[in-house]
């Protein structure tokens, strides 16, 4: 069944408050909090469509957490590339190495966050904030009142493996106790990984979840698949139940956290980082979104023949993904492509079915990734080629409501026999309840290309059909029977595309 309600594709910003309020603060030489973020800026996410601001950088990092940014020898040569003029009180430590979730200080306090909520609202804006279920951070209260919360070592552990493991005085004496990681990557030293195999951790982080459900409308579940039973056994194997002092919960932390917390606020949205082919297993268990990594790796590293096999998948999954170019852990779009390539992968990405993820910075075209550690990023002119670009794309996009209706992949042919262009396009067209039409077509090869593109639904169209490009000046007038016959035909060059309406 396809979604036909514009909701069901919003579009989701992604700001780093601390890095925003950082730069309020050096400009205008006071303390900078959630109150100080003008209205103009609100005002300009809401004019370009967007639905969903995800803050990061809300929650309260420690002071043991903070250290072991700040001294970390592997990112000290990053910070000195980002930072010309870095010293050590730019580094804030980990968003996601989490002391508690309370509002930080830094930021201001409660109050203003309820009010900052209440001024996005106003504008049709819902607030996004982030939860951890994986991890906590080393000075959460938990790593000393509870260690038993916490996946436990040996002494043998720390002395073969120390930087998987850390050492701890807590109310139960000295423990041994594991950093959070993944299975194919190093810890992360800065955290202390949760036992999602106890029953007590589940019922814990579930009230922590429906604390933070009163302060916003969403939540973006950093690495959601971590916590999966599945992915426990496989980076831990029999240690978490060695580690276990409660009960064994063998279920998976999401279907009951996900149930409670819709129970009493079914619009409450849930987004999850994952990877790994686990995105159908959190649908299941009550995601609302899933990352679409796949997309992300094809439009930066393949061609089109590889993002069109992959746009054939079952429209109701597509509605159900989270689209990005780039995000706070991946390249910046501008830095990764070319512009021409990266203006076809931003037509491409922002006209597909799904929430668009935009990160802070890709409208003004940086090209420097920002360590998520750092309160400041380095200053960069803003690109005014990329900022016009998508200030128009996204306003042709809203104004001609183009990701509205149902969405279908139209089939490509070739031009001519041995003519092998043909496998770089991608076309798709959204319909909407009034029978309207948004044809996107783009060459996404690095060569001129050629092809037919055949549209459905023609048939009770007038003899000659209008193809208009809103987005460029181009028109085509074509007849109807030999549209339906062999499509429209295409020769553009390298990156090139239109966004037609058809008439």
């Amino acid at each position: 069944m396809l979604c036909r309600r514009k909701e069901c594709h919003p579009v989701l910003y992604v700001m780093n408050v601390r890095v925003q309020l950082t730069e309020l603060t050096l400009s205008t030489g006071r303390t900078a909090t959630l109150n100080d973020i003008p209205e103009g800026e609100l005002d300009r996410l809401a004019d370009f469509g967007v639905d969903f601001l995800w803050l990061i950088g809300v929650w309260h990092t420690g002071d043991s957490s903070r250290k072991v940014a700040r001294d970390y020898e592997g990112l000290q040569s990053v910070y000195k590339q980002t930072l010309s003029d870095f010293s050590s009180e730019d580094v804030l430590g980990s968003p996601y190495a989490i002391a508690e979730y309370s509002f930080d200080s830094l930021l201001g306090d409660e109050d203003q966050l309820l009010l900052f909520r209440e001024r996005l609202s106003k504008r049709g804006i819902r607030l996004i904030l982030d939860f951890i279920v994986n991890h906590t951070g080393l000075d959460h209260r938990w790593v000393y009142e509870h260690p038993e919360y916490y996946i436990q070592g040996k002494i043998y552990d720390i002395e073969q493996a120390p930087n998987d493991f850390f050492q701890v005085e807590t109310s139960m004496g000295r423990k041994i106790i594991a950093h959070g990681k993944d299975p194919f990557f190093s810890p992360w030293t800065d955290t202390a990984q949760l036992n999602l195999s106890s029953n007590i951790v589940q019922e814990e982080l579930r009230r922590e979840l429906l604390n933070i459900a009163k302060h916003c409308d969403g939540v973006r579940c950093d690495m959601a698949m971590l916590s999966l039973q599945t992915i426990i056994q496989k980076t831990w194997g029999d240690r978490p139940l060695s580690s276990i002092v409660t009960q064994l919960d063998k279920s998976d932390f999401w279907d009951t956290a996900i149930r409670e917390v819709k129970k009493n606020n079914p619009d409450f949205i849930f987004i999850a980082e994952a990877y790994w082919d686990t995105e159908y297993k959190l649908r299941t268990l009550g995601f609302d979104y899933t990352y679409d990594k796949t997309l992300h790796n094809r439009l930066i590293y393949e061609n089109g023949r590889a993002v069109y096999a992959h746009l054939k998948a079952d429209v109701a999954w597509q509605e159900q993904t989270v689209r990005f170019l780039e995000n706070h852990d991946e390249e910046r779009a501008a830095h990764a492509l070319s512009f021409n390539r990266h203006v076809a992968a931003a037509v491409i990405f922002s006209t597909l079915p799904g929430m668009l993820l935009i990160h802070d910075g890709q409208f003004e075209g940086r090209k420097i990734k920002h360590p998520v550690q750092l309160r400041r990023r380095c200053k960069e002119p803003v690109d005014k080629i990329v900022h016009f670009f998508y200030e128009k794309l996204f306003h042709t996009l809203k104004e001609h409501k183009v990701r509205y209706g149902s969405w279908m992949l139209s089939e490509v042919r070739p031009a001519w026999e041995g003519n092998s262009t043909w496998e770089n396009f991608i076309a798709y067209t959204w319909q909407g309840d009034d029978h309207s039409k948004k044809i996107i077509i783009v060459n996404y090869g690095a060569t001129q290309g050629q092809c037919y593109v055949y549209i459905t639904g023609l048939e009770f169209m007038d003899n000659e059909i209008i193809f208009e490009d809103i987005f460029g000046h181009e028109q085509y007038i074509r007849h109807k029977d030999e549209v339906i016959e062999k499509g429209i035909y295409m020769d553009i060059p390298a990156y090139a595309f239109h966004v037609f309406a058809v008439n």
